[in-house]
């Protein structure tokens, strides 16, 4: 049995991201999360240092400020025991509550 070919729309972002991610590529790339900086090292071999994580923010109408100060100690506590991303889904629930 044939494997699937990607369809048309597929293979073109494929030969995009490898044209990116080559040596006459960007210099510097930025993932929205830890998780696509190591699909980019794994898959493209791309170096590391070269690759910035900046995540998605939050609209300001969604975050109460005032929040913050009394959501702090907790932040603290999850920081030490969850990962970044579940660390940044937990702070949206604290702030937004």
């Amino acid at each position: 049995m044939a494997s699937p070919q990607p369809n048309s729309s597929a293979s073109e972002t494929l030969d995009l991201e490898k044209q990116l991610f080559s040596a006459e590529g960007a210099g510097t790339v930025i993932a929205n999360s830890q998780l696509v900086k190591r699909e980019i090292e794994q898959h493209f071999r791309y170096d590391p240092a070269h690759i910035h994580v900046v995540y998605n923010g939050v609209p300001a109408t969604t975050a109460d400020p005032t929040r913050r100060d009394a959501a702090r100690p907790r932040l603290r506590e999850l920081d030490a025991r969850f990962s970044m991303e579940e660390n940044v889904r937990q702070t949206l629930t604290l702030i937004t509550q």
